[in-house]
């Protein structure tokens, strides 16, 4: 990056908020913190960011000022990601579906694609969530790797990286990491699901959610090198 990214954080959790920004500390960001989704969508009416970190389990933020946000985030040129998180109330296209029309890529795991779609096979579920207006979906499939679809002729399936499992924590969130790095990189859409799977497989290998996790060049020499699952 040749310039100061415009990195907007939306956290109500103060303590995760404080962890996210030391972890970008002398990087090319300029980072604003606020900590409810209220005050995420005016800091975001005034000047769009080029990167959004946010928590869409909040107050005041699920649904539509979700939907609001990503509309405009999408009008002003920006990418737009997101990942989700079990529903134990089961409301998941009452919040969703507003939101995914305005989703570049969707990397949900397959039992969340599950959930939202009524839908077991892993191709029928990204076929549905493209139907719902998302451009991209990267499946999570844990041991049986990832499902990448773009549209109909525009499948990638990868198998899983075998690494000694010590703690599956952040695993998910690893993988989506991966593939917005991917992403942000300009990589082919089949390196970047296999960029995706490296950073959830070394995840899982060191405990906590960072344990495991290695830079860029230690994470492609891994990605070259690992063997596959059969």
């Amino acid at each position: 990056m040749n310039h100061n990214v415009n990195l907007l954080i939306i956290e109500d959790d103060e303590i995760v908020a404080r962890t996210i920004e030391r972890s970008l500390r002398g990087q090319e960001f300029k980072i604003t913190t606020v900590n409810s989704g209220v005050d995420g969508l005016k800091t975001a009416r005034r000047a769009i960011p080029d990167l959004v970190v946010l928590d869409i389990v909040m107050p005041g933020m699920d649904g539509q000022p979700t939907a609001e946000l990503l509309r405009n985030a999408r009008l002003a040129g920006v990418t737009t990601f997101l990942d989700t998180v079990w529903d134990d109330t089961g409301r998941w296209m009452d919040i969703l579906a507003p939101c995914l029309p305005n989703i570049d890529y969707f990397v949900p795991s397959l039992p969340e694609g599950q959930a939202l779609t009524g839908l077991d096979d892993p191709t029928e579920v990204a076929s549905a969530l493209l139907e719902h207006g998302v451009r991209t979906v990267g499946l999570k499939m844990g041991v049986d790797g990832c499902l990448v679809m773009s549209g109909e002729d525009q499948v990638v399936r990868l198998p899983a990286f075998q690494v000694d499992v010590v703690d599956a924590t952040g695993a998910g969130d690893a993988f989506a990491a991966g593939f917005i790095a991917g992403v942000w990189h300009g990589w082919p859409m089949e390196q970047t699901a296999r960029f995706a799977n490296a950073v959830g497989a070394l995840c899982v290998t060191g405990l906590g959610a960072s344990g495991g996790v290695r830079s860029l060049s230690e994470t492609l020499s891994f990605m070259e090198n690992a063997l596959l699952k059969a």
